[in-house]
């Protein structure tokens, strides 16, 4: 683990981690990769079309290792706890808080790319992610927090159970991996 990240939630079977360096990014970035390309080839929308190749997948885990090296990005991931001490365990999920750059903007943070292996789902690896991204928004100072997804998705169903507001549909929005549209679900929450 690079002497930068941070660890906070850790049980038997997981531990999420900060990753605040572009070397923390880096040292992980072939798991990541692998994380996202699953994703996208199993049909979730994620902003990328299928097939997505790992030099794709890499080159975009690449530029968010840039956007966490200027704090603009806060990023997380979850591994196993019984598989901490090595170079680049695996990863299970992953999830990303963004900050806005615009003054008037300063009070908020947008949630994106919460992936989760297949493997590892409902297990409540999502749940720990999300607990770490309202965590770390406080302390930044952010009270209202903002997400996208697909509106006919798990996912969707997921925010609402974890207390989500869903302020607004947009039909065609974004497109599913093959390429055909899909409406998008807008969500927000407030921190007390």
């Amino acid at each position: 683990m690079c002497s930068k990240e941070r660890s906070f939630w850790e049980d038997d079977f997981s531990i999420v981690t900060q990753l605040t360096t572009t070397g923390g990014v880096l040292q992980h970035i072939n798991e990541l990769a692998r994380l996202l390309q699953e994703c996208v080839h199993e049909g979730h929308s994620m902003g990328f079309l299928s097939p997505l190749s790992i030099d794709e997948a890499k080159t975009y885990w690449r530029d968010v290792s840039l956007q966490v090296q200027r704090n603009q990005t806060q990023l997380f991931i979850t591994t196993s706890a019984s598989q901490l001490a090595m170079p680049s365990p695996e990863v299970f999920g992953t999830v990303q808080l963004a900050g806005s750059p615009k003054p008037s903007h300063s009070h908020r943070a947008e949630v994106n790319k919460l992936i989760i292996s297949s493997s590892h789902r409902r297990r409540g690896l999502a749940r720990k992610l999300m607990g770490e991204i309202e965590r770390t928004a406080r302390e930044l100072g952010r009270d209202v927090l903002t997400l996208t997804t697909v509106k006919d998705s798990d996912a969707r169903e997921m925010y609402l159970k974890m207390e989500w507001e869903e302020f607004g549909i947009c039909k065609d929005y974004a497109q599913w991996p093959d390429g055909k549209r899909a409406d998008v679900s807008f969500f927000r929450k407030e921190l007390a």
